[in-house]
């Protein structure tokens, strides 16, 4: 797997991982709360 399709599937990787944080962060603050 490489060229185009595959650093288009890394950066939805990586998009992911960055929501999937914001969702336990603020998950993390809504127990806080």
């Amino acid at each position: 797997m490489s060229g185009p399709k595959y650093s288009e599937f890394q950066l939805q990787r990586q998009r992911l991982l960055i929501i999937q944080k914001q969702l336990e962060a603020e998950l993390e603050h809504q127990r806080c709360v």
